[in-house]
């Protein structure tokens, strides 16, 4: 898939254009990952588009589906949902997403699995399209589960996800902190707020020598820090080293 910065409008084409079409169904959704990041100013690559839908109990295979029927710019191959760039007549959707690399993958993820909230909201829209992202004092909540539950892994494949959470934790404290915007944990449904500050707990401890960033994580949630220090501190597993959070900029 497309992975330079001037595929940007590509992404935000395919985001339009799906946001289009969930809003037609009543369903909400919310835009999360990199993408998302992308979005409030983040410069990091992103390989394709993550969304959260309240599905209301349908089928997500079947939702794409659907997608994929009701117009031509999106396609399923091997159960993965595509933009498609360039529409040719006579060449099947399915040949056209083989064909080219410039093609948006879209990772849709039903509102409650795979750790994320129950709901698709808080949402901000941001930029000329209004592209609704889950708003950045929850959407750093999922950044800090999906690196909580993978930061201890050794597998050569998860490592290299760990840097790209990293980036985006920091992107997100930094953005938050200029703000003054605090974390809004009561507002990740799904998952109880000890659940969700023994994550920044665990965070914090494996960068507490990088005083800036953790004054800047501090001020973001200053009502919570303290109870944040007063759970006991979770066993750190991990033989992966830190990654320096200069790298998050």
């Amino acid at each position: 898939m497309c992975q330079t910065y001037d595929c940007q409008k590509d992404f935000l084409q395919a985001a339009k254009a799906l946001s289009c079409k969930l809003d037609d169904l009543g369903l909400r959704h919310a835009f999360i990952g990199g993408f998302a990041c992308s979005l409030l100013g983040s410069p990091r690559l992103t390989k394709d588009i993550d969304v959260i839908i309240e599905t209301q109990r349908i089928d997500l295979v079947a939702l794409c589906e659907s997608l994929a029927e009701v117009t031509s710019r999106f396609a399923t191959l091997n159960f993965q949902l595509y933009y498609i760039q360039n529409v040719s007549e006579g060449i099947g959707r399915e040949e056209l997403v083989l064909r080219s690399s410039e093609n948006v993958l879209v990772k849709a993820f039903p509102a409650g699995l795979l750790g994320l909230p129950i709901v698709a909201e808080l949402t901000l829209e941001v930029g000329n399209h209004a592209i609704k992202i889950l708003h950045p004092s929850v959407l750093i909540l999922t950044k800090f589960k999906r690196w909580s539950a993978s930061h201890a892994s050794t597998h050569p494949k998860t490592i290299r996800k760990i840097l790209p959470d990293v980036c985006d934790i920091v992107f997100l404290i930094i953005w938050l902190a200029e703000r003054g915007i605090s974390i809004r944990f009561e507002s990740y449904c799904g998952t109880t707020k000890p659940e969700l500050l023994l994550m920044v707990r665990r965070f914090r401890d494996k960068y507490a020598e990088e005083t800036e960033r953790m004054e800047s994580l501090r001020s973001i949630m200053p009502d919570d820090w303290d109870a944040m220090l007063a759970l006991l501190a979770p066993e750190d597993d991990s033989r992966v080293p830190p990654v320096h959070l200069s790298q998050g900029r």
